[in-house]
Formats: C-alpha cells, sequence, structure tokens
C-alpha cells in the first residue's frame, strides 16, 4: 500500500468535444471515481458567446488567449483555449478536493 491518494488528468479527444477527463485513485493505486470535464458551452456551436468575451477583453488579454490558441487570429480557437483552461482549473480544483478530503493516511 503507498498511501498516497493521487489524481490524473488527461484530455478528451477534441472529437468528444474536448475538455478533461480526471480520474481519482485511492490509496492502493486503484481508481476511486472520476468525471469528465468538457467545453461548456461549446465554442463552435455558440460564437456569439466567444464574440461577447473577445469584446470585452483587454488587448493584452486577446493576446494571451489568441497565443494560447496558437495564434490562429480565429477568436473561435482563443475562446476554445480559455474553455479548455477553466474545465482544466475545475478538473484540478476537483482532485487537488478528493487529495485534501481523504485526512491523513498514514498507518
Amino acid at each position: 500500500m503507498n498511501n498516497a491518494y493521487r489524481y490524473e488528468l488527461k484530455p478528451r479527444d477534441p472529437s468528444l468535444g474536448g475538455g478533461w477527463n480526471l480520474k481519482l485513485y485511492d490509496a492502493d493505486g486503484e481508481e476511486a471515481g472520476g468525471a469528465i470535464y468538457p467545453l461548456v458551452p461549446d465554442p463552435e456551436a455558440n460564437p456569439e458567446q466567444g464574440i461577447e468575451w473577445w469584446n470585452a477583453m483587454e488587448e493584452a488579454s486577446r493576446r494571451e488567449w489568441m497565443r494560447a490558441a496558437g495564434d490562429t487570429g480565429r477568436v473561435v480557437d482563443a475562446y476554445r483555449a480559455y474553455l479548455t483552461q477553466l474545465a482544466r482549473d475545475e478538473a484540478e480544483s476537483q482532485g487537488e478536493w478528493w487529495i485534501s478530503s481523504r485526512g491523513d493516511t498514514a498507518e
């Protein structure tokens, strides 16, 4: 027994909607649960929301998110990068909660 609760984050296939797959592992290293953190809303299906998001930002933030999107020049790609980061942050927060909520695991 390794007494180390942990979690794992892996990107989801874009054909499944992107986002992140979270897996939770118990102290024995066995998978104990998990969740999927998709991109919400779908940036392709809701372009108006992406445009509103873009227009509300200052230029420095626009450059940052466009760079994160690979400098494609497309607002939808920058919005996708933003939503991907939001989904990752949420999944990571849940993984950290999983670990912290386990208490002292030492024997």
